[in-house]
């Protein structure tokens, strides 16, 4: 018999069915309670990290005061860091990239970025963790840095370029190298100079202004940086940016005489078909962010560089002829071997990390070569000379014949000899007209930046290690002639040779004499062999060290490392204070070396007998060269100061600082 369902257990299949629904309609109402509670905590836990990271994105100069700014932002957003159940954390480095994700390379001494994580510990479920004590930690992440880069600049310069040319003299010293330099002639005036002098250009609407004068796009620094120009046309980029400042208030009367003196200068300029870099002069990072910046140049140091630029780029040589009263005329010959790169901006942080170049900047290294010829005005201390000379030479000349050929019975043989071999002495007594060389080598003095920080507030600082010029002076014979001494030392970068200028040298030859009846002659003779029987000659080689110091630039006070928009803050370092006076001394009184005879012998102890006479010749040849010497000292110290921007005493390097390119902060994930 078929089994009949009841009405009554239908209705209990039923209340089961509905129980189970019911449960599962609870569960699914506890997960979507949970999920939205957790996801709404996320996102408040997400809001919280990105405040933080924006906030100690602007306290990059040092990685802990980023922490203390993340955890203070935390907090006024009720999320206090209590070391447990809510925890903030943050990592100072650089960004990088890796197949467009972002991350941080962790870095907290030049960091650029921060990486601020916030950890919170919540039940895991209201129902489930309310009954069984499970948790679950939420975490969110925000990567945050300043908009725009840092940007360090520094300016080097002599501390004499801060003062005017106030006489005809000291325009016409600058005409005569400046002109020489670029290979024409320049005239002028007292204001056209003091113009240059005082006139700022800023350094980012003068690469502006090249980008267009080159058919390049404004802002496009890589492009402009890496163009190969004339001097003509980075001139007139200058003359450019300052004339669009006529009629404007930035105006002045200087910027006017300025503009004069540049466009007779880029008339020189345009001749010269030499191709410049820009980058060698400039030292801009090409991927900085510049949007605003600005950096004062003095736009005398501008052209300085250009000229400078130029002169090492060709083979001329800068001849100015210097009038020296009582002595003739001197001919001051300059090359520029390496040229200045007087400012130097960038991202201190990529830079000191090595993913940029360094912010260098250093003056030029100089050569400067002077040929001297004592003239008729000296003829009666060359007489006294020539006269204690002869004291010395006379007695011994015929002694020496018999000494030198090593035979005692050398004046028998004079009586019949006929080729016969002999090492015969050749006496020679100072060179009348006296003509000596001077080289002067300057070394580049130099400063870069080693260590930035960017704190809290306006807490700045930069380090510069600074070297100052090292100077080389020679003084001897570095050619036949001034001409020859010319091609010899600018020929090469390396040192020059230079030969003792001889006083007195007994020198030796091996000829063949023939003697009949005591006439003689001689021939077939081989190279001389100066001072092989001692003697006395002029030369000096000196090096005199530069200094090293290191320059600290910080604030707060702005006016210690100011912004890019403002003027750099300059400090001035001492150079090695004996440079200038041992310059001095070695072109008042240089060295005279006394030559030993080869061997010793009779020779040697004549010399020595001879001593109060020699002594009494130096002191005539000191009076003689410090007659012809001293009024050159000036002469030469300004042109290195004018012309190459080298301060032998002082040197002037000034700073900026920008900790962001721009203003505020940004998320960067």
């Amino acid at each position: 018999m078929k089994k009949r369902i009841s009405r009554q257990s239908q209705h209990g299949a039923v209340f089961v069915l509905v129980a189970g629904f019911m449960l599962l309609a609870i569960s699914f109402l506890a997960l979507s309670v949970d999920s939205g509670r957790l996801y709404l905590d996320k996102r408040s836990l997400q809001k919280v990290a990105d405040a933080a990271a924006l906030e100690a994105a602007g306290r990059l100069g040092n990685c802990a005061d980023a922490l203390t700014a993340a955890q203070a932002s935390a907090a006024r957003n009720n999320f206090a860091d209590d070391g447990s159940s809510r925890i903030i954390t943050v990592r100072c480095g650089n960004v990088v990239s890796s197949q467009g994700i972002r991350d941080l390379q962790d870095d907290a001494d030049l960091a650029t970025a921060v990486l601020v994580t916030a950890r919170r510990t919540s039940p895991a479920s209201l129902i489930a963790g309310g009954l069984f004590g499970d948790d679950i930690e939420l975490r969110a992440e925000a990567m945050a840095s300043r908009k725009g880069n840092p940007l360090a600049a520094l300016t080097i310069r002599s501390t004499l370029l801060g003062v005017s040319v106030t006489n005809n003299n000291q325009a016409n010293r600058l005409n005569a190298m400046l002109g020489t330099m670029l290979g024409g002639s320049v005239n002028l005036s007292v204001g056209a100079w003091n113009g240059l002098l005082h006139t700022d250009i800023n350094l980012f609407e003068y690469i502006d202004q090249l980008a267009l004068n080159l058919g390049l796009s404004a802002g496009q620094v890589d492009q402009v940086l890496s163009a190969n120009v004339s001097a003509g046309t980075l001139i007139q980029a200058a003359i450019d940016v300052i004339d669009s400042k006529i009629g404007t208030p930035q105006a002045t009367i200087n910027a006017l005489d300025a503009i004069v003196a540049m466009d007779h200068i880029n008339v020189i300029a345009s001749i010269s078909p030499t191709s410049l870099n820009v980058g060698q002069m400039l030292g801009v990072d090409p991927n900085g962010k510049y949007d605003g910046a600005l950096l004062h140049l003095q736009l005398f140091q501008l052209v300085q560089g250009i000229v400078q630029l130029a002169n090492s780029e060709n083979a001329a040589v800068a001849v100015v002829p210097l009038s020296i009263g009582g002595v003739g005329t001197v001919e001051v010959r300059t090359k520029v071997i390496e040229p200045p790169r007087f400012s130097a901006v960038g991202d201190p942080f990529k830079s000191l990390s090595g993913e940029r170049d360094p912010i260098y900047v250093r003056t030029a290294q100089v050569r400067i070569l002077l040929s001297v010829t004592l003239s008729t005005a000296l003829s009666t201390l060359i007489n006294n000379l020539q006269t204690h000379i002869n004291n010395i030479v006379n007695p011994l000349s015929d002694l020496l014949n018999n000494l030198f050929s090593l035979n005692l019975a050398g004046l028998l043989n004079n009586l019949l000899c006929v080729g016969c071999w002999q090492n015969l002495s050749d006496v020679r007594a100072l060179p009348s007209p006296l003509r000596f060389d001077i080289n002067i080598d300057v070394a580049a003095g130099e400063a870069e930046v080693s260590a930035v920080s960017c704190g809290s507030g306006d807490s700045r600082s930069l380090t510069v290690p600074v070297n100052t010029s090292a100077v080389t002076i020679r003084i001897g014979k570095m050619g036949t002639s001034a001409a020859d001494a010319a091609s010899r030392v600018f020929s090469s970068t390396l040192a020059p040779d230079v030969e003792a200028v001889p006083l007195i040298d007994f020198g030796m030859e091996r000829c063949q004499v023939t003697c009949i009846l005591g006439i003689c002659s001689k021939s077939n003779c081989q190279p001389r062999v100066p001072f092989h029987g001692g003697g006395i000659a002029l030369k000096e080689e000196r090096v005199l060290l530069g200094r090293q110091q290191t320059l600290l630039y910080e604030s707060p006070a702005v006016t210690n490392l100011p912004e890019l928009k403002s003027l750099p803050r300059f400090q001035t370092i001492s150079t090695n204070s004996d440079i200038v006076s041992n310059l001095s001394e070695s072109l008042y009184s240089p060295k005279v070396l006394m030559y030993a005879p080869s061997g010793g012998g009779p020779l040697s102890m004549l010399l020595n007998g001879v001593g109060t006479l020699l002594d009494t010749l130096i002191g005539l040849l000191h009076s003689a060269i410090r007659t012809v010497l001293t009024p050159l000292l000036d002469p030469v110290l300004n042109l290195l100061i004018l012309t190459a921007g080298i301060d032998l005493a002082k040197t002037e390097v000034g700073a900026n600082l920008t900790c962001s390119s721009e203003t505020g902060v940004q998320l960067l994930r």
